[in-house]
């Protein structure tokens, strides 16, 4: 993931065993360190406590099996992620371990919250394990956690539930998910203390308009759905109240407001049963909420659609909400042909991520043998499927009259003369029992039979499953086999980064020669509700061939390598000279070989004794710096804020000693020695360069002859002594300068810097 790459933190990362694609065998060592595992990463703590034999074991659970390790699921929890099975060859650790694991991100971070569920060695259930968020990002989650037991771990997602209790003396409850949402229970409306929760799951808008548009005919009530607000599931434990409850949740649209009052209506579904129902209770409708009164909770949502029409969202809601929970799939089959090889990937992508996951499948050497032809998708993602087209009414069946999703259908096929051509065998028997298309009438029967043509096609072209169920089953005809026997069944998760199958295939002949052909099935299991009956619906079937020459290397057996000829010495005699010649040669190779010996062992000893770090310079401070010198040169200048001006000192700085020397009460000199001290000590030149910088400001105060001194005792890399500056007042030198004694340091009055 991108995210974990930019917050990796700066360690080093150990190197690993990778069995396969989805095991990684993790060696311990003495140390620990840190490892990365697929996406994320796993931190052992450092200490003495393993050995060289100890390491742990990372497994990720492939799809083959993934059904067998999915934990039990609340009513409205979902994976969210890969499932890991960490395990070791230690019967306990001695420390925890930190694991790093990313998760799907999530759209709603605000309603919803992921959970660690952990299955530990040695137990049969799943439990909530704790873990904290990597990073401040929720919309790119990483999950860390520590953990001294290993097992079986895995990511959900569920939304957030605010809960309360409720009594007989009744509660006005307002909740914090939402500002807007409260809830009035009156007294002696429960007889003993009732537990409630709030959740708030988002209602999918744009999805609900496609699936408006594409199911308007095998759903004709969704034509008139308009607009829909969240869900707000409201779950108690007693199914119904002695008193009306009062309910008020916000609409976040402007469109529900009191003009539309004829126009809303609110569904209540009941979450035991399943069933929606009408709530009829008199609505109070502000400018951002609707309140009403119901002596049932459940799971609300309040539509907007036709006022005259509006009751027929009692059908319409039922049905827009099963094909919501849909997932629509495309079934992409991919092959790769090794020479000793041959593998097959099955894969679910979305219709929006066909052309990407081609690319990056063909990118990592696969090659697509299965893709649709008969459907495009636009930009927005939404499938567009070649409709047939109806020809138009010329008057309807006596007694009936067309509802407005039939008008409006009718209406619209009248641009669509040109291709009744191709479309005419589809329609005869629907429309005129002799055959003349021209001549139909449009019939209610007419219209039920072509949205049932349409619905089978759309079928036909995408797959719809439901997130956490089985999805289909993999089929092998032909001249091919498993190399591994077992069932081939997809378990499809909605939240999962890739839903694919992948198996190895060989010929079922060993002595196969010539091409051969192999056909791969995807069908889909439904079982009737009544009957019970199992029927298996196919929805993708694909051949191809494997040349002559894949076989052949498939079969292709290395020969054993052939056994070395050794030839017989011939016997012959041997003179003493040819002896005595071969004993000199073999001298003469063992000198030359201990000589190599020799300087090898050399090299070694200068190579390990050879410093590991290069010299240091040492730079020195130069003498006419050092603090005698200083405290020398500070005797004979008594402007020693000014010298600070000039060695552009801050402003704040030499304002601070000045009032500090006012405070304690220090004689020039020693101002002048504090400058120079404070100065030597901040300058970012050191040197002879700082050596310049004193003299030229000494020469900006006009002080020339201290500046050729100074650059003379600094040319002979002396110090400054009183004896230096003797020539300089002769008779009338200074009492302090004549006392000064080069062996000890003058004391000083106390100040701090």
């Amino acid at each position: 993931m991108k995210l974990l790459e930019e917050q990796r933190r700066r360690s080093s990362v150990k190197l690993l065993q990778q069995t396969d694609l989805n095991t990684l065998d993790i060696w311990l060592h003495k140390k620990g360190g840190e490892f990365e595992i697929f996406d994320g990463r796993l931190l052992v703590y450092p200490g003495n406590y393993n050995s060289k034999k100890d390491f742990i074991t990372v497994k990720r659970i492939t799809e083959r099996t993934r059904k067998n390790h999915i934990p039990e699921l609340s009513r409205l929890e979902k994976i969210n992620g890969d499932i890991y099975e960490f395990s070791t060859n230690k019967k306990h650790l001695k420390q925890p371990v930190e694991v790093w694991l990313p998760c799907h991100p999530i759209t709603h971070p605000h309603l919803q919250e992921i959970k660690l569920k952990a299955k530990y060695h040695g137990e049969e259930d799943f439990v909530y394990h704790p873990w904290t968020l990597f990073g401040e990002d929720p919309q790119y989650p990483v999950m860390e956690f520590s953990a001294d037991r290993l097992g079986t771990f895995v990511a959900t997602v569920q939304p957030r539930a605010e809960k309360l209790t409720v009594t007989d003396q009744g509660l006005l409850y307002n909740a914090r998910i939402n500002r807007y949402i409260s809830l009035r229970f009156p007294k002696k409306c429960v007889e003993s203390d009732t537990n409630i929760e709030i959740r708030i799951l988002p209602f999918n808008m744009e999805k609900a308009l496609l699936v408006k548009e594409d199911f308007r005919f095998v759903y004709p009530d969704l034509t008139d759905f308009e607009l829909a607000t969240d869900y707000f599931d409201i779950s108690s434990d007693t199914p119904s109240f002695r008193r009306s409850v009062s309910v008020k949740i916000p609409t976040g649209l402007e469109s529900f407001n009191e003009e539309n009052r004829e126009e809303m209506i609110i569904m209540r579904k009941d979450l035991e049963s399943g069933q929606w129902y009408v709530v009829e209770s008199s609505m109070k409708i502000t400018k951002t909420t609707v309140s009403f009164d119901t002596k049932a909770l459940g799971r609300f949502i309040i539509l907007k659609a036709p006022a005259k029409r509006k009751l027929r969202m009692k059908n319409a809601l039922p049905a827009l909400e099963t094909k919501m929970l849909k997932c629509r799939r495309e079934i992409l089959i991919f092959k790769k042909m090794l020479k000793k090889s041959w593998n097959v990937w099955v894969e679910l992508v979305k219709p929006s991520q066909v052309a990407s996951v081609i690319k990056k499948r063909e990118n990592d050497g696969l090659t697509c043998i299965s893709q649709p032809e008969s459907v495009s998708v636009d930009l927005d993602g939404r499938p567009e499927y070649a409709v047939p087209v109806i020809p138009p009414a010329s008057s309807p069946e006596k007694g009936l009259s067309l509802t407005a999703s039939e008008t409006e259908f009718t209406n619209n096929m009248e641009s669509d003369k040109a291709d009744l051509e191709s479309t005419a065998e589809l329609f005869i028997n629907i429309y005129d029992t002799d055959g003349d298309v021209s001549t139909s009438h449009f019939s209610r029967a007419a219209f039920k039979k072509l949205s049932r043509a349409k619905s089978l096609k759309k079928e036909i072209e995408y797959l719809e499953v439901d997130d956490g169920t089985d999805c289909g089953g993999i089929e092998l005809s032909g001249d091919i086999q498993l190399v591994e026997e077992g069932p081939l069944n997809m378990f499809f998760l909605e939240n999962h980064q890739d839903n694919f199958i992948t198996f190895e295939i060989e010929p079922k002949e060993t002595e196969q020669e010539g091409d051969i052909e192999a056909t791969i099935q995807y069908h889909v299991e439904n079982t009737n509700t009544s009957n019970g009956l199992v029927t298996k619906t196919v929805m993708r079937v694909c051949t191809f061939t494997i040349t002559a020459e894949q076989v052949a290397d498939y079969f292709w057996v290395e020969p054993p390598p052939e056994p070395e000829v050794v030839e017989e010495e011939k016997n012959e005699e041997v003179s003493p000279e040819s002896v005595v010649a071969k004993e000199m040669l073999t001298q003469k190779e063992a000198a030359k070989v201990t000589a190599e010996k020799i300087r090898e062992q050399a090299d070694t000893v200068q190579r390990l004794s050879a410093p590991m770090r290069p010299k240091q310079l040492i730079s020195r401070e130069p003498r006419v710096l050092s603090g005698r010198s200083l405290q020398t040169l500070s005797r004979l200048i008594d402007e020693g804020l000014t010298l600070a001006v000039y060695l552009d000192m801050p402003d704040s700085t030499i304002t601070g000693i000045g009032f500090d020397a006012l405070s304690n009460g220090l004689s020039l000199a020693d101002v002048t020695y504090r400058i120079l001290l404070r100065w030597k000590r901040s300058t970012r030149v050191k040197g002879d360069s700082a050596v310049m910088e004193l003299a030229n400001a000494l020469s900006s105060m006009g002080r020339h002859d201290i500046v050729a001194i100074l650059k003379e005792r600094h040319r002979r890399n002396a110090e400054l002594t009183p004896s230096c500056f003797t020539s300089l007042h002769g008779e009338d030198e200074p009492e302090d300068l004549h006392d000064y004694n080069p062996g000890t340091v003058v004391p000083m009055k106390q100040f701090t810097f």
